[in-house]
């Protein structure tokens, strides 16, 4: 089969693509009244009563808040010694109050921090971020309960809400679901919210691709998004590719590999050839996966393997 670049404005099928596929559905069946007929999806997220969870994902959680309240503990200490020492020992007490006045500063300003990664349950009345190891510490978002809603990039939704002790908190949940839990939050608690009514819960050039019609039967969304899944798949699959930054790459593990070999370094010349030939396994398999074949498929799986050479 020849090769061709991918026609200019038709970007290949992306894992986000589908996301967002399951986004305009799980959408369109909302406005038509069919939620409650979607399949059930297997969740450990404690929905209440009349619930129905939609889909699950992995989710990071940022909060915007300050890491401290600007106190410190100012040291007094008391020397007694040679002047030298005392001197000695006054500059040095100086300069450590200094240093924890200054972290303390910074503390007391608020920035995105960054919670644990776990993964979020996104159903008819909320979001639930189930924490990995500790209950407490899991997140639920009641659609309800939200004060404010926002898409601040393609897979990040941010909101406002106060919390049940009465703490006002700005979140931000990083997900490839993000679209569709600003969707249904603004459809719920925000229904002339202006990216509702423009559509604009699609990423930027996303709204031809994805052509949302809340009135297109199922079947014919299902058989256009099959199509387009497909045509864009073949580009991928026939597309030429630049191994310019793999070769440099390539080139670079060979140096070090004759490097270990000509230092009798056995151990680490079997241990780094190992990773690079698991590496390439893995993506040769995910290029086959991918219905690739030939040639194309073994240069897809040595870009993947060494393409980071690109950053030299």
């Amino acid at each position: 089969m020849s090769q061709h670049p991918i026609p200019p404005g038709q970007p290949p099928w992306t894992e986000f693509d589908e996301y967002l596929w399951h986004t305009c559905d799980i959408i369109a069946d909302l406005i038509q009244g069919r939620i409650a007929q979607r399949p059930l999806v297997a969740t450990p997220a404690p929905l209440p009563a009349g619930d129905r969870p939609l889909v699950t994902g992995p989710v990071w959680p940022a909060r915007w808040r300050a890491l401290g309240d600007g106190s410190y503990h100012h040291s007094q200490m008391m020397a007694m010694g040679s002047t030298s020492f005392v001197i000695g020992s006054m500059l040095g007490n100086a300069a450590g109050n200094a240093a924890r006045r200054r972290e303390a500063t910074r503390n007391a300003q608020p920035r995105w921090v960054p919670g644990d990664p776990g993964m979020v349950t996104v159903s008819k009345l909320g979001a639930f971020v189930i924490h990995p190891t500790s209950h407490s510490d899991s997140i639920m978002l009641y659609w309800s309960g939200l004060d404010s809603v926002d898409l601040v990039a393609p897979d990040i939704f941010q909101t406002q809400y106060v919390s049940t002790t009465q703490v006002p908190v700005t979140m931000r949940l990083a997900t490839p679901w993000a679209s569709l839990i600003f969707a249904l939050a603004a459809y719920h608690r925000f229904p002339h919210h202006p990216r509702i009514l423009t559509r604009g819960w699609l990423p930027p050039g996303e709204e031809d691709e994805m052509r949302f019609d809340e009135n297109e039967p199922q079947s014919v969304r299902e058989e256009r998004f099959t199509a387009e899944r497909a045509r864009r798949g073949e580009s991928r699959r026939t597309a030429r590719l630049d191994s310019g930054g793999a070769h440099i790459g390539a080139a670079v593990v060979a140096a070090l590999l004759a490097l270990l070999g000509w230092n009798h370094q056995t151990v680490a010349l079997c241990v780094l050839g190992g990773i690079f030939l698991l590496w390439f396994s893995a993506a040769l398999a995910w290029a086959y996966a991918d219905k690739d074949r030939g040639r194309h498929a073994l240069q897809c799986a040595y870009n993947l393997t060494f393409g980071w050479g690109n950053g030299f």
